[in-house]
């Protein structure tokens, strides 16, 4: 089957299409498909017209033109529509209904309609963009939210079928009369190798017989001010306690976190790494001995499918979490983690000590949640569930 990804933005610095649009096509590549993946680079132009083969998957990079108000965007939609029909693909997924592949995904569908294209039209959502979700904290202006909103809503019904990667989301697709909807959740390609502690720690430069707890965030779950709150908290119970903060938020949030903390920065109980490349990633999840996923409750937080805590699971990393959303959907508690009632900050800190307390309860946990996912959250596995849906289409 010839199967076309159209993305919302580059591979970097978000994750829609280096985390889940790019996996599963290699999944889907493995499973004999031909896949390509159309890439709109507006957020990373150092990418412009770039063009390669990874894992069997043709990658494309629409060139950008040059930026004249207004006539750019026009510009982008119209060299991915030329690059979408050059391909004559049986079916065309769609990740992310707003910005330029909801542009693209609405002249489709007229297309379609009127016979010009036969491919079958399938919209992937793993956030909730409107309202209460991306509209609140994208920092667009009015006129932005008002269309990503009015496309989130137009693309959810003008489309063959739907892919979600939260139940929240499913359950928002079915609310909006959207029958053929599956939930194909965010996984991993496959499970991480581990590091040496000692060269990890080394090259980290942190202490070999510290505690160390790790904080992997872009804010979006929780805000700066709310989770200098629970390091406060967490180090005053357990004050030898290192942290170390990877990523960084939209809004500058890193350095409201290092204003609230700049006392336990300076006397080195938090560590603000910033964004970290990739690669390095696998060093921190040698390094540390337990992980915090800290997130509030609202609608946004509910709808996402959390990569970074399958990423930290996927490396053995036993977790402290608020059960918000999916965050239930992939740790069980107790079991794969430690998982307390959404806003209770304080079970929150006293599931992080007990963690810190406890070396058992950090392997037990730790092994079972990368067990988990090597069980049910590879995309090897998951993208099965695609497969199954562009037959049915």
């Amino acid at each position: 089957m010839d199967i076309l990804f159209v993305c919302p933005f580059g591979l970097a610095p978000k994750y829609t299409t280096s985390g889940r649009a790019l996996p599963l096509a290699h999944a889907l590549a493995c499973r004999g498909h031909h896949v390509r993946v159309l890439i709109p680079p507006w957020d990373h132009p150092t990418d412009s017209g770039r063009r390669f083969v990874q894992d069997g998957v043709l990658v494309e990079h629409v060139e950008l033109p040059v930026r004249i108000p207004g006539i750019a965007h026009a510009a982008i939609v119209w060299r991915m529509l030329r690059a979408v029909l050059r391909s004559h693909s049986h079916v065309i997924h769609i990740f992310k209904p707003k910005g330029y592949a909801g542009c693209v995904a609405s002249v489709l569908w007229y297309l379609q309609r009127l016979g010009i294209i036969g491919a079958r039209l399938v919209l992937d959502t793993d956030d909730w963009e409107g309202a209460g979700g991306w509209n609140e904290r994208g920092g667009y202006n009015m006129l932005a939210r008002r269309l990503f909103a009015w496309q989130e809503r137009w693309g959810l019904t003008h489309c063959d079928a739907v892919t979600v990667a939260s139940s929240t989301l499913q359950s928002l697709a079915w609310a909006h009369d959207v029958h053929s909807v599956r939930h194909v959740p965010n996984g991993l390609i496959t499970l991480s190798t581990p590091i040496s502690r000692e060269l990890a720690r080394s090259q980290l430069d942190l202490d070999k017989r510290s505690m160390v707890a790790l904080v992997y965030t872009r804010f979006v779950e929780i805000g700066a001010d709310h989770l200098a709150e629970l390091l406060r908290g967490l180090t005053e119970r357990i004050p030898s306690l290192r942290v170390l903060v990877v990523g960084r938020g939209f809004r500058d949030e890193l350095s409201r976190l290092q204003e609230r903390l700049e006392v336990l920065i300076q006397g080195g109980c938090v560590r603000l790494e910033g964004w970290v490349e990739p690669g390095r990633l696998p060093l921190y999840w040698s390094a540390v001995d337990f992980a915090l996923y800290a997130s509030e409750d609202n609608l946004l937080t509910r709808a996402k499918s959390p990569l970074r805590l399958v990423e930290m699971m996927g490396a053995g990393l036993p977790i402290a979490a608020h059960g918000v959303g999916e965050v239930r959907f992939y740790l069980e508690d107790r079991i794969s983690g430690l998982v307390v009632a959404p806003g209770d900050d304080q079970a929150f800190v006293n599931a992080a000590v007990r963690l810190a307390e406890s070396g058992n309860l950090r392997t037990r946990l730790g092994e079972n949640a990368r067990t988990r996912i090597g069980k049910h959250f590879l995309w090897r596995d998951l993208a099965q569930t695609v497969e199954e849906l562009y037959d049915a289409l």
